[in-house]
């Protein structure tokens, strides 16, 4: 599967929530229907080139963060046993995790846990959920920085992939040996929706933007998992962004995850942000 889709595999697919609303703008011209591949494939392009918001033309070189998940809040609607949480929510508490994002836009996440419950049930619930967190995040970030850090739409001259037209709309497939791409983009350029597949299950993201001077920013998406003709599970999550050194990065993460014990809802804190000298001094999101 594809750097965006591998990831969100592991806690399901990423999404928006609702809430982040978006600018309404009048949307352009249906591109014409009687077009040679290679003219489709350069109007495709033409449109997507200009339509979002890129830190490359703002010098990014990657940064180092922490994340803050409040856990309180996270918690709150998912049915646990009383017990264990008595015990766990301090662990998870004085769990620290640590964000290393690449100026290509790969990034990692990592966790240093606290002192450990004595019960081996909640140290290993600890370990679990942490790692869970860690995917979470690193999943979060790789859907953020696919259209911000890193182009995620295929080049034109990218014969991999095929380009048609339907209902005025860019449809992009690339076939690989055990999965399906499939990408639909509006007439403005806007990415809609990214739906892989395998034999096994099809996950499907719905990605919402908010319009700036300089481009479309990923507010958030909506994803599920499916396998075979049923969802197995549902999530969304909503950014938050902070303007450090001229650019706009991460400042609050917002997750919504339907889980058999309820849903975990709540957000994520990015501060404490450090960035490589090349591109200047630490700052704080916070």
């Amino acid at each position: 599967m594809t750097r965006l889709c591998a990831t969100a595999v592991c806690f399901i697919a990423l999404c928006s929530i609702s809430a982040f609303g978006q600018t309404q703008t009048p949307q352009a011209a249906a591109p014409a229907a009687a077009l040679t591949p290679g003219q489709l494939r350069h109007e495709y392009k033409q449109k997507t080139d200009h339509a979002y918001y890129k830190l490359s033309k703002h010098g990014f070189q990657g940064f180092h963060c922490t994340a803050d998940p409040d856990w309180d809040e996270l918690y709150r609607n998912v049915k646990t046993n009383a017990y264990m949480m008595q015990d766990l929510k301090p662990a998870l508490k004085q769990t620290h995790f640590e964000i290393t994002v690449g100026a290509t836009g790969a990034s990692s996440v990592t966790h240093q846990l606290g002192e450990l419950p004595r019960s081996a049930e909640v140290a290993d619930r600890l370990r679990s959920t942490a790692d869970g967190m860690d995917d979470v995040v690193n999943g979060a970030l790789q859907s953020w920085a696919g259209l911000a850090a890193r182009i995620l739409l295929p080049d034109a001259d990218d014969d991999s992939y095929d380009v048609a037209l339907s209902e005025g709309k860019y449809v992009l497939r690339h076939h690989e040996t055990n999965s399906n791409l499939r990408l639909v983009v509006d007439s403005a350029g806007r990415l809609e929706q990214l739906e892989e597949s395998n034999s096994r299950a099809t996950i499907t993201l719905h990605p919402h933007w908010d319009e700036t001077a300089e481009g479309l920013i990923l507010a958030g998406y909506e994803a599920s998992l499916k396998v075979g003709d049923e969802t197995v599970q549902k999530m969304r999550v909503g950014y938050v962004y902070v303007e450090l050194h001229g650019m706009r990065l991460p400042q609050l993460i917002t997750l919504w995850i339907d889980t058999p014990e309820g849903v975990l809802s709540g957000p994520i804190a990015f501060g404490k942000y450090k960035f490589p000298e090349k591109t200047a001094v630490s700052g704080d999101a916070k």
